[in-house]
């Protein structure tokens, strides 16, 4: 089965990219509103504001300065660095004009979090408008079902972020003791497996 790369956005076509960025968008504002009004969704506000932030600023630029093909790592690296640089560059733009009319703290949430939207959606515009002329195939990625391993291996990273958050929220430790008994006896069915 063939789906979209993910991490090759700004060679998707138009439309769907548009859709695609509109969705992670608007869930990340309603998941940073919620929690500012009381209601926090474990984890969703962390892992939206990570992708939001760490790639999309990225593939925008990369859309923006037309430049496709340039595979799934580059592509990931070159996102990474550029959104980087975005934030560094809406960050001084807060801390410059919000002084000037009379707002002393650019830098907490009320106050950098619409200025983020505002940059992200003048990028898409600049994106779409500079980029409507590319119409390259839109790159996939093949899906196969994972070996029986897998599902274990990926339990792992799952296992110590609901531990950590157990042990923070209700000082009990018993994910994070299952999580090592799981490290070692997979270490050890490693071993015996050479």
């Amino acid at each position: 089965m063939h789906l979209p790369n993910p991490l090759q956005l700004n060679d998707w076509d138009n439309r769907r990219f548009f859709w695609t960025f509109q969705a992670l968008q608007v869930a990340f504002i309603v998941v940073v509103c919620l929690d500012l009004v009381g209601y926090h969704i474990p984890i969703a506000r962390e892992a939206l504001a990570f992708l939001y932030v760490t790639f999309l600023p990225g593939v925008l630029v990369l859309k923006v300065l037309r430049l496709h093909g340039l595979g799934t790592i580059e592509t990931a690296l070159y996102s990474i660095g550029l959104s980087l640089a975005v934030l560094m560059f809406t960050g001084l733009a807060a801390n410059t004009i919000y002084p000037l009319f009379g707002y002393m703290w650019p830098f907490s949430l009320e106050a950098l979090f619409p200025m983020l939207i505002a940059v992200m959606q003048a990028l898409l515009l600049l994106a779409l408008a500079r980029d409507r002329e590319y119409s390259g195939p839109d790159p996939t990625v093949s899906v196969t079902p994972p070996g029986p391993a897998v599902p274990l291996l990926v339990l792992l990273p799952f296992l110590a972020i609901i531990g950590t958050y157990v042990r923070n929220t209700h000082h009990m430790v018993t994910y994070l003791f299952l999580l090592l008994v799981l490290i070692a006896v997979i270490s050890l069915a490693i071993g015996f497996d050479r």
